[in-house]
């Protein structure tokens, strides 16, 4: 293992290990601050889901009690997926004049995700709340292969934009009960792109 390999594996482990806030959770009025770490997935196209290999997704996250029931979310952060040796698509172009690359083996597709969504929060117990959220996001793509952006076959335009969609987020939160101040949160987030 690489020493540098090694410090982002620590500094992986410190945001997971430092979760956000909870005692905002229950006074209105009161923010909390954040970190995730998770695996991106795509699961309807065809084209980027054959062969993926998910790699990390991290994300900032600030969140706001509006009243007991209600809280804003916003999440932001970034993320990679990785390619098997499997049939592109269309042919992938490759660097220094090579000939075009037939197979998604040394492509990547970068996602920066920003979301904000209002979460409906139910207690089920004093160190576990559940939650349920939906809102707008803004999503940023980047198709790459060799490490330059892809172009499209046809309209020779860059395999990289800004778009936007919708967030849903589904999770539990569980409080620490040695200090009502730090939680771990389980979620899992669906975004439509």
């Amino acid at each position: 293992m690489t020493t540098r390999l090694l410090a982002l594996a620590i500094l992986a482990l410190g945001v997971a290990v430092v979760p956000y806030s909870a005692d905002a959770q229950y006074s209105p009025e009161k923010g909390s601050l954040g970190g995730t770490i998770g695996v991106p997935f795509f699961i309807t196209d065809s084209d980027m889901s054959t062969g993926q290999s998910p790699r990390l997704m991290l994300k900032y996250h600030f969140g706001y009690v509006i009243s007991e029931k209600w809280r804003f979310s916003t999440r932001g952060g970034y993320g990679w997926i990785g390619y098997d040796n499997v049939p592109a698509p269309f042919p992938l172009q490759q660097c220094c004049g090579n000939p075009p690359d037939l197979t998604k083996g040394d492509q990547l597709t970068s996602i920066m995700p920003f979301t904000a969504t209002m979460n409906y929060t139910h207690l089920l117990s004093e160190s576990w709340m559940l939650f349920g959220g939906l809102g707008p996001g803004l999503y940023r793509l980047n198709i790459m292969n060799d490490r330059k952006t892809v172009n499209d076959p046809v309209t020779y335009e860059r395999f990289t934009w800004w778009s936007p969609g919708v967030s849903l987020e589904l999770g539990g939160e569980y409080f620490i009960p040695a200090n009502r101040n730090v939680s771990l949160e389980f979620m899992s987030t669906y975004n439509y792109i």
